[in-house]
Order: structure tokens, then C-alpha cells, then sequence
């Protein structure tokens, strides 16, 4: 993943690739990740499971992709670029009990150990979800040091 911050939005707000898994998108409006006027561009290269790619690769085919989408050298105020990132996801699919079937909070098994996120325990989906676990988690932890 390479976000970057730029001094105005480049030429295209959003690219997905269709011959090789990338992606693109400056998420504000509406979100508001810098002060007026600047822009987050934030790129991503999907990965197999059993793929290993080499660093400097995949930051070339990012800056690539950012290069398509309109970005100049001189747009860019700041980036981060991370190699290895892990995403984690749960669609509440019906064989697998919908909402209920997603994992609870301390679905690890492991003392003082709880999960949240947008894929965690049977409340809401997205954030909805990610706050409701995040609160049930808390309190998980909490009562876990009584």
C-alpha cells in the first residue's frame, strides 16, 4: 500500500485495474484527510496468498499507478509506503450464520486478547460493526483485569 499526500487532487480520482490487481482513489471529499485543498491518494497492489513480491517492485508498480492517475512529482507533500500489510475481511454470508457467524471478541482463545473490527461479532456492518465490536471488546478487557 502507498498513500500519498499531495498538494491538490490528481486528474483521476479513481483507477482499478483490469489487467493487474491495483487500485487507486483520493477517499475526500467527503472524507477530510488534510487541510482544503490537498488530497490522499491512497494505492493498492491485491496480492495471492502464496505470492512474495519483491519490495522495490511493488512500490514501482504503485508509482505507476499513481503516475496514470495524474500524479506529478511536485504534487507530493509527504507518503507512506507499506510492504507487507495484512487485510483482514468477513462478509456476512447466510451458510456461515450471517451476522452471528462472524467471530466474537475473544475468538482468539488467548487471555487478554480480543478482536474488533468491521468483520467482528453479530452488530451492524462496516463501521457500525467495527464500533460495536470495538465497545465489546473494551468492556471484554476491562472486566478481564477485575
Amino acid at each position: 500500500m502507498l498513500d500519498l499526500s499531495l498538494d491538490r487532487p490528481p486528474g483521476h480520482r479513481f483507477l482499478l485495474g483490469l489487467d493487474e490487481p491495483v487500485y487507486g482513489s483520493v477517499h475526500g471529499p467527503p472524507a477530510r484527510l488534510g487541510p482544503d485543498g490537498t488530497a490522499v491518494l491512497s494505492l493498492a497492489r491485491y496480492l495471492g496468498t502464496d505470492e512474495q513480491p519483491d519490495p522495490d517492485e511493488s512500490r514501482a508498480a504503485l508509482e505507476a499507478v499513481a503516475t496514470a492517475m495524474g500524479v506529478d512529482p511536485s504534487m507530493r507533500l509527504g507518503e507512506r509506503y507499506l510492504h507487507a500489510m495484512t487485510v483482514t475481511h468477513g462478509l456476512p454470508l447466510a451458510d456461515r450464520g450471517g451476522s452471528a457467524g462472524r467471530p466474537a471478541v475473544d475468538a482468539t482463545g488467548l487471555e487478554g486478547v480480543f478482536l474488533a473490527g468491521d468483520w467482528v461479532g453479530p452488530t451492524g456492518l462496516l463501521a457500525d460493526a467495527a464500533v460495536a465490536s470495538a465497545e465489546e471488546a473494551a468492556d471484554a478487557a476491562l472486566a478481564a483485569t477485575r
